[in-house]
C-alpha cells in the first residue's frame, strides 16, 4: 500500500464534506516512505473515520490536517556489571590481589552503554483539527459503544457512538494502537501507529461464542498523552 497515495486518495475522497463547511484539509506526508505491508481496506476505514470526524466536529472556516511520517523509539540497553574477582581469596597473597583488582577495576572508565539494535519503524497517520477538543474525562469513554461527546454540536450531526469503537478493534488487527491527544478548546488529534509489516498470525477459523470471546476482543487500549491545559488568562488569575 503507498502511503502517499492512500492519504491523498482518502483527502479528496473527503474534500467535499469540508468544502461544504468551508473548512481547509491540508496533507503533509514525510518522504520516502516505503510501501507498507498491511490491510489497505481496515486502514483507510480507520483514517476516513478520523477525517470525517474531524471535520464533523470543526467550526466552519478551520482546518483539518492529515499527516504521515515514520517513528523510531530506539531504546538504550544498561552497561553490563563488572565481573567480580572469582573466589573470595583466604590467604594474604589472594587477599592483595583481589585489592589490587579491585582498585584497578574502580579506576578504569565506565564502559558506554550499549545501543540495542533499532526497533523497526512504525507508520505514522495522524489526523488533526482545529475543534473544541476533548475533555479529559471523556477521552477514554468515547471509544466505548453509543457513547458521544455531550456538545453543542453532537446534536447537529448525531450518529451511533460506534464509529471510534469499530476503529479501535480494526486497530488490534493491523497490531497498531490509537494515539488521542486533545486540549480542550485547542483541537485533537488521532494517531493510527501501525508496522510496516503486518505480521502473520494463525487465528481460529470460528470464535469460541461459548466462552463469550470475539476475535475483534483484544482491542488495544488507546493512549491518551497528558497534554497541559491552556494557561488562565490574566482576568482569571
Amino acid at each position: 500500500m503507498s502511503v502517499e497515495d492512500t492519504t491523498e486518495g482518502l483527502l479528496n475522497l473527503i474534500r467535499p464534506q469540508a468544502e461544504k463547511r468551508g473548512i481547509e484539509l491540508r496533507l503533509k506526508v514525510e518522504p520516502n516512505i516505503r510501501p507498507v505491508l498491511t490491510d489497505a481496506s481496515k486502514f483507510q476505514q480507520i483514517v476516513f473515520n478520523f477525517l470525517s470526524n474531524a471535520i464533523k466536529f470543526t467550526p466552519q472556516g478551520g482546518q483539518v490536517t492529515l499527516s504521515a511520517s515514520l517513528v523510531h523509539a530506539a531504546p538504550t540497553l544498561p552497561a553490563p556489571a563488572p565481573t567480580p574477582p572469582e573466589g573470595e581469596g583466604h590467604g594474604e597473597g589472594e587477599d592483595a590481589e583481589s585489592a589490587a583488582a579491585a582498585i584497578a577495576s574502580a579506576q578504569a572508565p565506565a564502559p558506554a552503554p550499549v545501543a540495542a539494535a533499532p526497533p523497526e519503524p512504525r507508520l505514522c497517520v495522524s489526523v488533526s483539527d482545529t475543534g473544541p477538543g476533548i475533555p479529559l474525562e471523556m477521552q477514554e469513554r468515547i471509544f466505548e459503544k453509543f457513547t458521544q461527546l455531550a456538545l453543542q454540536v453532537t446534536k447537529e450531526h448525531e450518529g451511533t457512538g460506534l464509529g471510534l469503537t469499530i476503529c479501535r478493534e480494526l486497530t488490534a488487527l493491523l497490531q497498531g494502537q490509537i494515539i488521542l491527544d486533545s486540549i480542550p478548546g485547542k483541537g485533537a488529534t488521532f494517531s493510527l501507529v501501525i508496522p510496516l509489516s503486518l505480521e502473520a498470525r494463525s487465528a481460529p477459523l470460528m470464535p469460541d461464542l461459548a466462552e463469550g470471546r470475539s476475535p475483534l476482543a483484544a482491542a488495544p487500549p488507546v493512549v491518551r498523552i497528558a497534554s497541559p491545559p491552556p494557561p488562565a488568562s490574566p482576568s482569571q488569575a
